[in-house]
């Protein structure tokens, strides 16, 4: 049995409704193991929504693909943030983790990315998400990552 937590990326390719690598990986994987999604990627992707002007048509359709896919999660499938997960963020706050952004620039990782990064390293849970720079450096550090649009695992 493996546990999985959805990086912000995975959980909004589910969102979408899309075919994707992530719906595929996500409807191939075998019914014991555990996918987990944080409260931070929630807010992160509402403030997305938020953030789309009120007259864009997408909005209302963005929010109820929204909530359908969070309606899919029990709440013992989200997770919260606790000391130890605080604790463990606290330790990844003054490294220097990059990721790519949309124009192919290397930027510092967000301190609310840190949190789910530190999320899965404190309940050992496999991040899955586009493996970045930000996942080999913290492999060191006990963090495991699954890339479905590649198929690549750390370590």
């Amino acid at each position: 049995m493996a546990a999985y937590l959805l990086g912000t990326h995975a959980l909004v390719e589910l969102v979408r409704r899309l075919p994707s690598p992530v719906k595929k990986w996500a409807d191939g994987i075998p019914t014991t193991d555990q996918i987990y999604i944080s409260v931070v990627s929630i807010g992160q992707i509402q403030a997305e929504i938020d953030r789309l002007p009120s007259s864009d048509p997408a909005k209302p359709l963005w929010q109820a693909h929204f909530r359908a896919a969070l309606a899919t999660f029990s709440p013992s499938y989200v997770l919260g943030v606790d000391e130890a997960i605080a604790m463990r963020w606290a330790t990844l706050l003054p490294l220097t983790l990059t990721t790519t952004d949309k124009s192919g620039q290397q930027v510092a990782v967000a301190a609310d990315s840190r949190l789910v990064l530190a999320t899965a390293m404190e309940r050992n849970l496999i991040v899955v998400d586009s493996i970045e720079h930000c996942h080999v450096a913290l492999a060191a550090h006990g963090l495991r990552s699954y890339d479905p649009d590649t198929g690549t695992s750390l370590p």
